[in-house]
């Protein structure tokens, strides 16, 4: 029996706490990035998250080291390419 896609994604959304390890994506001035972070806030529609590791941006954003991004239930906001899935095996994005 196969899990339907979007109930999976909810009980994932379900599942954050403050604390949590996360692959997070966003993009920013036309480039998409995936980065692995921790929660450090979740809000009613957004989670923000702290990179493990700060990365390199333009000289107007010279380095990015917290990323906020909709929740699932943030249903006009949240796609694929801005939100947060659960971490992986350490070291290894998915």
């Amino acid at each position: 029996m196969e899990i339907d896609p979007f109930l999976h994604l909810h009980r994932e959304a379900r599942d954050l706490e403050v604390g949590s390890e996360v692959v997070v994506y966003w993009s920013d001035q036309g480039y998409s990035y995936r980065s692995k972070g921790k929660v450090v806030r979740l809000g009613s529609k957004n989670v923000d998250v702290e990179l493990f590791s700060a990365i390199e941006g333009s000289r107007e954003h010279p380095r990015v080291r917290y990323v906020t991004v909709p929740l699932l239930s943030n249903t006009t906001a949240w796609h694929s390419g801005r939100c947060v899935r659960p971490g992986k095996s350490p070291g290894s994005l998915p």
